[in-house]
């Protein structure tokens, strides 16, 4: 639930600072990890904590989403209504945010399906509001599907889709 995903959430942000510390002060050798596994050229699946890593070191420490210059970068926020479906909506979001950011359009340019993404996993058990999910998972099926996620739009957010 919740808890947890804060803990999770707490531990990848002491991750990323040490990191950032490492990074300004040897940036060559920061980037190795675990006996020469590259925190900063993670691939696989099984380097999701890298990936929240590195997506925590290099945000901002601060943002204001009021500002008037620039495209915008952050979404409203949305209702999950009573579905444990918080995950896929941070998950998300930092993913828009990231994408906006990077291609400097607005983030309604960059929707990702928060349905697609929490309830439509290939080859994963039917997911229900009542299940939640964890962050690790939510990252790994963000980065394995990727580019193939429809938007919001196309596939827009209906809690409990399947009537559990």
């Amino acid at each position: 639930g919740a808890t947890n995903t804060l803990a999770q959430l707490q531990q990848q942000y002491r991750n990323s600072q040490a990191w950032k510390r490492a990074y300004k002060q040897r940036p060559r050798s920061a980037c190795g990890r675990n006996g020469g596994a590259s925190l900063c050229a993670a691939q696989n699946t099984d380097a999701a904590d890298a990936y929240a890593q590195l997506m925590l070191a290099t945000s901002p420490q601060a943002y204001s989403s009021t500002s008037s210059s620039g495209p915008r970068l952050v979404s409203p926020a949305q209702d999950q209504s009573p579905c444990q479906a918080c995950t896929a909506f941070a998950v998300a979001a930092t993913a828009e945010t990231a994408m906006a950011a990077a291609l400097q359009v607005d983030v309604q340019q960059c929707s990702i399906s928060v349905q697609a993404l929490f309830f439509c996993a290939p080859e994963r058990p039917v997911r229900s509001c009542e299940a939640g999910w964890n962050l690790p998972d939510a990252l790994q099926q963000l980065q394995q599907r990727g580019q193939s996620l429809p938007t919001t739009s196309c596939l827009p957010y209906k809690p409990d889709f399947m009537g559990d």
